[in-house]
């Protein structure tokens, strides 16, 4: 436990005296904001939250036109794209008519029409999410009538699995009719070229195929020749029509078009990291469209240009594939022409060994084998599309249809309470600690010494409202001023003071009824006590002690009644009291005269303590005269009464004058609200209280 700790103990104990001071404040505000945001919250019309769930897988091309597969994993860029389409105009304008929103919505919306209750879909009522790491979407719609929340939600999401069904049913049937065409065109040829064979084969009457050879083996070698150079020519033919229709389709792939058939078509990273940027710069730049950002504004401009960049990246990457594919297809189709001149070599060195009539009955017999292996392909593929046509195919999956909710999302009735709750305590806090800010007035003991350099003699509490005159020899509150008086009489040891005036900066800071208090706590203490009403404007001493004020200090100056006369006593033996008299124009300047200062003299001559209640020091010269006629001073400041400058050009006043300023007593202070713990008093006292026996209490009071 070091010096820093205690620092630390000490700024936690000023935050909580200005809690405490301005509590009723934070109370109200608090109450305040707390009936207010539930008000709100009451008042609120309720809004219901529907979702529907469903599994969104991205398209597998049914006919591979691109030759091969490359594995399908997660595609961010699919996602956001799903999530634009479920927001298009393609998908809410159907649900818009099969529901009939705008006359259903026409009463709530005035002068509705089928683009605007679009964009109360799109901006108040939809939210399409994805969760994380899943292949899961969930479309989730907003809405005060929780019946319809839940019927838009499953209708968004009934439309959206029909569209994407329909576009594969489509896409497949576009492939297979493809197909099917080829496959009809190529057995349309085949059977021309039967008949062509059949009508040679009449025509030279040749009952076996290959005719005379020269010999059996020679014969049987070439035949095995020209058949694998057939396989594979036609191996090179049917890949020189699968690259050159990639090539076809690549070079009328539309830049959109592209982008979602990418993961199909290449799984090289940069190309899908592109498409991802090209994806977030065309949603960025259509959330500007749609909203209120000018076209000249710099973010747009930066938008624009952001979207015009990676959209030309992105036609550069079509077209480096395009040249990519083109080349293969080059490629295959030298493959296939180095295919073709072998194979009619083999057949040129077949034909010389045969005889001149057999020669175009040979040829178009070999035209017709390799055309019949090339039908036979298309055949077997035709057959295995129409066969995967009849597997179940479903790109989307509704798993959890839209019910209607049980409670409505909006308004959260515990969350706004406890926002509400926690917002007013700390705008509650705030305002007291902004009102502490501007209040410049003294609020702790430590701070009015370390203000003005002067001991703090006593903390009086507000509670004390009468003179101790007026109340029991033994109370609680005689301790207040006991503390004073043992301060006064340290003092006193040291340098002869025996008079003393109590002065403010200010009225009303209690100077006079600390000064009656003081002086009765030394009159009960034995000593010879005066007290003197030198406040000739604005007497009070008088009211507290209940005697008559028309002859006094005045008469005594300017008059020069003896002080015998005047002088007055008290309830109690040894407190004597000389009132102020009447106050006329003539007498205002009384402490001026040297017969004041004579009379000073002469009271501390006949009694032990004198003393003097001073009116205000700023503003009235006739407080630095009494003060400068006395032996000492105390300064009298009020808790939060007057701003810091107030006390502090009193006593630079008092100073300037050469007056023996003692030191300060803080008055009328709200202990609860201070950290001036004088209050155990108060404690002390109501537990001597009750102790049994007289003797004990009369002893206890023989102390004054």
């Amino acid at each position: 436990m070091g010096q820093s700790d205690h620092e630390a103990k000490l700024h936690f104990y000023d935050y909580w005296r200005v809690v405490k001071s301005h509590l009723g404040v934070i109370v109200i505000i608090f109450l305040l904001v707390v009936a207010t945001t539930a008000f709100v919250t009451f008042t609120m019309t309720p809004k219901y939250e529907s979702t529907a769930m469903m599994d969104v897988t991205p398209d597998q091309p049914t006919i591979q036109l691109f030759g091969r597969e490359y594995a399908q994993g997660y595609d961010p860029v699919f996602y956001r794209t799903q999530f634009q389409i479920l927001q298009s105009k393609d998908i809410i304008n159907p649900v818009i008519d099969r529901l009939d929103l705008v006359e259903r919505w026409k009463k709530k919306y005035p002068g509705l029409t089928k683009e605007l209750a679009y964009m109360v879909i799109i901006k108040k009522k939809l939210d399409v999410s994805q969760l994380p790491n899943t292949t899961l979407i969930e479309v989730s719609v907003v809405s005060e009538d929780r019946e319809e929340a839940a019927l838009l939600a499953n209708t968004i999401a009934d439309v959206y699995e029909k569209r994407r069904l329909a576009e594969k049913e489509n896409e497949v049937m576009q492939g297979i009719r493809q197909a099917r065409t080829e496959r009809d065109e190529q057995e349309t040829l085949v059977e021309k070229l039967r008949t062509e064979v059949e009508a040679l084969r009449q025509k030279y009457k040749i009952n076996e195929l290959g005719g005379l050879r020269p010999s059996e083996g020679e014969s049987r070698l070439m035949a095995h020749a020209i058949q694998a150079k057939e396989t594979q020519l036609t191996t090179a033919n049917f890949e020189l029509i699968t690259k050159q229709k990639r090539k076809e389709m690549l070079e009328s792939l539309s830049i959109d078009e592209f982008r979602k058939l990418a993961s199909s078509i290449t799984d090289d990273g940069r190309v899908i990291s592109l498409i991802r940027t090209y994806d977030d710069a065309e949603s960025k730049l259509a959330g500007m469209k749609a909203g209120t950002i000018a076209p000249n504004h710099p973010d747009y401009k930066q938008a624009q240009s952001l979207f015009d960049t990676t959209r030309q990246q992105l036609a550069d990457a079509i077209s480096g594939f395009r040249k990519r594919f083109d080349f293969d297809y080059q490629q295959a189709k030298a493959l296939t022409d180095q295919l073709t001149k072998e194979l009619e070599k083999l057949k040129e060195e077949d034909r010389a060994s045969l005889s001149a009539e057999y020669v175009p009955f040979q040829k178009k017999n070999e035209e017709l084998e390799f055309q019949e292996n090339l039908l036979k392909n298309l055949t077997a593929r035709v057959k295995q599309e129409e066969i995967e046509m009849q597997i179940p195919k479903r790109p989307v999956r509704i798993y959890n249809p839209a019910e209607p909710a049980i409670r409505p999302k909006f308004p959260n009735i515990p969350l706004n309470l406890s926002v509400g709750v926690v917002v007013g305590l700390l705008l509650g806090v705030g305002v007291a600690f902004f009102i502490e800010y501007l209040d410049t007035s003294i609020k702790t003991s430590s701070e009015l010494e370390h203000l003005l350099q002067k001991q703090v003699l006593a903390v009086i509490p507000d509670t004390i409202k009468r003179p101790l005159i007026e109340m029991a020899d033994v109370n609680p509150f005689a301790e207040y001023y006991r503390v004073l008086r043992a301060n006064i009489e340290s003092f006193q040891k040291n340098s002869p003071i025996q008079s003393i005036c109590f002065c403010s900066g200010g009225t009303g800071e209690g100077k006079s009824l600390t000064l009656l208090n003081t002086a009765y706590t030394f009159a009960k203490a034995g000593k010879r006590v005066i007290v003197v009403d030198c406040d000739i404007r604005r007497p009070s001493l008088h009211n507290y002690l209940g005697v008559d004020r028309n002859i006094g200090l005045v008469d005594v100056v300017i008059k020069g009644f003896p002080l015998e006369e005047v002088i007055q006593s008290t309830s109690v033996p040894d407190l004597h009291f000389l009132p102020s008299g009447l106050v006329t124009p003539e007498t205002i300047g009384v402490f001026t005269s040297d017969h004041f200062q004579e009379i000073a003299t002469n009271l501390k001559e006949r009694y032990d303590v004198v003393f003097m209640d001073c009116p205000p020091i700023l503003g009235i010269s006739d407080a630095i005269l009494i003060a400068q006629a006395v032996d000492a001073a105390i300064l009298v400041v009020q808790y939060k009464r007057y701003p810091k400058s107030v006390p502090q050009l009193t006593i630079t006043a008092l100073e300037n004058a050469g007056v023996n300023v003692l030191g300060v007593v803080f008055n009328n202070v709200k202990l609860s609200h201070s950290d001036d713990y004088y209050g155990y008093n108060s404690v002390y006292y109501r537990d001597s209280s009750k102790m049994k026996g007289s003797s004990k209490m009369e002893d206890f009071s023989s102390s004054y």
